[in-house]
């Protein structure tokens, strides 16, 4: 993977992962993060993105249509920008000496040119790389 799809692939991911670190705890009052990244179907779909973009250094958005074409699903996995509610880590994942948190958060709304379009709130999931680990 080119060093400049590796901070593309990671500011999207930081973007959310922001959001949620300064996101307190939540409440029926707490209002939506804005943010722009990964976001996938399920929890199984996250791990394989992690897995391809490690394994064969795709760049992020040929990473996301293999994971849809695997999934015959178009937005199985998807990069947008949208407002979210943080829900909370669901899974770690180590993978090629490196860890993940995969993250559930409740998207409220997509973002666009004419501004966020709420939607009904639905469950997806993100990844974020939390450390190096030992070679």
């Amino acid at each position: 993977m080119t060093i400049a799809r590796t901070l593309f692939l990671w500011w999207c991911v930081f973007v959310f992962w922001v959001g949620w670190q300064t996101g307190t705890a939540l409440s029926a009052e707490q209002e939506p993060t804005v943010g722009h990244g990964l976001l996938c179907d399920t929890i199984p779909q996250v791990e394989r993105f992690v897995e391809l973009s490690q394994e064969m250094g795709a760049n992020p958005v040929t990473t996301v249509a293999t994971i849809n074409q695997e999934e015959e699903n178009p937005t199985a996995c998807a990069f947008a920008a949208v407002t979210f509610l943080p829900i909370g880590v669901v899974k770690h994942i180590n993978y090629d000496h490196k860890a993940y948190l995969v993250i559930a958060v409740t998207v409220t709304g997509f973002a666009g040119p004419q501004g966020v379009q709420p939607t009904p709130p639905m469950e997806q999931f993100t990844v974020v790389q939390i450390e190096e680990m030992g070679a």
